[in-house]
């Protein structure tokens, strides 16, 4: 029983070091029509070292990057603007 809770505490302590980095970032994207211009965002985005995951909303017109450390702004902007869409703002969540 011992080992099994020294166990538990070291999968916690790397979860939580692990955890401490990550950063979600919302970005209003126009230009989006299609789950084929939703594909080309998430591919471009996910393109980028550093980010976790991506959810992108055609109806919302925004894509939720999920950041594993610290990358900023203008390389998501970018990203996303050299795939042939406007980003209109970006926000930390």
């Amino acid at each position: 029983m011992i080992s099994l809770r020294r166990s538990l505490k070291v999968i916690k302590i790397e979860y939580d070091m692990n955890g401490g980095n990550e950063m979600k970032k919302k970005m209003n994207i126009e230009g989006m029509s299609c789950g084929h211009c939703v594909k080309h965002v998430e591919e471009a985005l996910k393109e980028i070292s550093g980010v976790a995951k991506v959810e992108v909303s055609l109806e919302g017109k925004y894509a939720i990057v999920e950041l594993n450390g610290d990358i900023e702004d203008f390389k998501l902007k970018e990203a996303v603007e050299d795939a042939g869409y406007d980003v209109t703002g970006i926000s930390d969540l």
